[in-house]
Parts: C-alpha cells; structure tokens; sequence
C-alpha cells in the first residue's frame, strides 16, 4: 500500500477543520466574544490560550500526517479525543455535543485507516 487511502486526506482535512474550529473558538474567547468567560479574566485568558494553541498543534500534526508516522498518528488521535473530552467539562450545550461528535468522527476515521499509518517506513 504506497500510496495513501482516500480516507486519509478526507481525515487530514477534517483535522484542519478542527484545529481552525479550535482557533476561532480561541479568538472569539481572547476578544471577549463569549459571554461565558465574561466575569474572570484569568479564567478567559485561559482558556482563549489552551485553546489556540490545541488549534496549533492540531494542525501541525495533520499536515505531519501525510506519510505513515506512528507517533503523529497517535498524538493526533489522543489530542482529538481529549479535546472531545474536554468539551463536556463545562456546560453541555449543542454546540459542545456537535464539537464532540465532529471530533470523535475525525479520530474514528484516522483510526480506520490506522494500518496506513502504523506501516513502517521502507
């Protein structure tokens, strides 16, 4: 198997598409866009902060993700599960079950193709 399944660049543009959803999400919090965050500041420019750069590293790792490297496959694969997790730490809205679902979708079609990615190079 050379050349990478179909699957795998509709999976590394849903990665991008959700490191961008993490971005904007990051961007609307630093701007104070989001009346959840309005009473601490600390608290907003934390969160606005972890979730930039999750949306940086997220990626980083699905441009990483064009070649079979196991250790990408996997950091990508735990970062979107926790990032899924994490969205029913706070108040579970539609918003956040449609963040997880899109999320857990995303790591659920890299790990279809996990075969591709786990190859050894060679």
């Amino acid at each position: 198997m050379k050349t990478a399944p179909p699957t795998v660049l509709y999976a590394r543009m849903l990665v991008g598409l959700n490191a961008l959803t993490l971005t904007g999400y990051g961007a609307l919090v630093l701007i104070g866009a989001h009346p959840s965050y309005a009473a601490s500041e600390d608290l907003r420019l934390s969160v606005a902060a972890a979730a930039l750069i999750v949306g940086a590293i997220l990626w980083t790792l699905g441009l990483q993700l064009d070649r079979p490297r196991p250790i990408i496959f996997w950091a990508t694969v735990v970062l979107l599960v926790t990032a899924a997790a994490a969205s029913f730490f706070d108040t579970l809205g539609p918003a956040d079950l449609a963040y997880a679902v899109f999320t857990l979708a995303t790591a659920a079609l890299l790990l279809k193709d996990r075969a591709w990615h786990l190859k050894m190079a060679g």
